[in-house]
């Protein structure tokens, strides 16, 4: 079991690397791991903060950081669409937001600072670990397991994990199913004309390039795994389906669509050509 102890690891307490979320100090200060919180108290502040907004310039931003990096792809800004959708969204074109992507360096392809795939908006493994987290807290609250019932957002509202947990249900298959049928597009707020393939999910919402969200990757099976009750059963085999035929290959899968005009089956990291992907 990865936790034997169960709920008894809320209360363990963990010394904290940083003495607060504002406040950059070396690890051999004397305020580093100088302050302890339980892990559900740390919970609640990962939550709260999300909440609220997250903005914050990278700490020693700069080369020293991350030479390839535009200044502007040091600034980050989180938070969460409580007014339409309870999705969690962040991220820039500048930045490399997610696990899949590496930070442009190529002077002769023009593409020095700016990240292949930044995915930046509400990704959907993103919003499918949210679901999966927001469940569990609202499960634990019905029992009267955890300390808090929700959060307040930036303007104020108390919002409980039960209330947020369902505004994500009730918004995630409108905002990222590509329906099979055109006629259906107006019912998942989907713009046709960037629509490369139907009967799939989109890979982010909200994204800078529009274009973006509609790019077909294997990211769909996190969310999947952690978050099946967001799905339609029978949108979701579709979806399978496609990912088996298209996405699914003899060494793992790809990690967008072939059919994809962004689409480079192999990485070649000696290729200095003036190609931009």
């Amino acid at each position: 079991m990865l936790a034997p102890d169960g709920l008894k690891l809320l209360d363990v307490s963990v010394k904290r690397r940083f003495p607060d979320g504002e406040t950059f100090v070396p690890w051999d200060s004397d305020k580093a791991y100088s302050k302890s919180n339980t892990v559900a108290e740390l919970i609640q502040e990962i939550m709260q903060r999300h909440a609220q907004g997250i903005k914050f310039r990278e700490w020693n931003a700069g080369p020293s950081l991350d030479s390839q990096m535009r200044d502007e792809g040091f600034d980050v800004t989180i938070g969460v669409d409580f007014a339409h959708t309870g999705f969690v969204s962040g991220g820039s074109q500048w930045n490399c937001g997610t696990w899949m992507d590496k930070m442009g360096s190529s002077e002769k392809a023009g593409i020095r600072g700016i990240p292949a795939t930044p995915r930046d908006g509400a990704d959907i493994e993103i919003v499918g670990l949210q679901k999966s987290t927001l469940r569990w807290l609202s499960e634990l609250c019905h029992k009267d397991q955890f300390h808090s019932k929700g959060v307040v957002s930036a303007d104020g509202t108390n919002i409980s994990y039960t209330q947020w947990d369902q505004m994500v249900q009730d918004n995630f298959e409108k905002h990222f199913w590509v329906p099979l049928d055109p006629d259906e597009d107006a019912v998942y707020n989907v713009n046709s004309s960037l629509v490369n393939r139907r009967g799939i999910y989109r890979d982010t919402y909200g994204a800078t390039m529009e274009w973006a969200d509609y790019q077909f990757r294997p990211n769909i099976s996190v969310a999947m795994t952690v978050a099946p009750e967001l799905f339609d059963p029978d949108h979701a085999l579709i979806c399978l389906h496609k990912i088996n035929a298209v996405l699914a290959a003899p060494l793992g899968m790809r990690t967008l669509d072939p059919r994809d005009m962004r689409y480079r089956p192999d990485y070649d990291n000696s290729n200095d050509t003036s190609d931009p992907l």
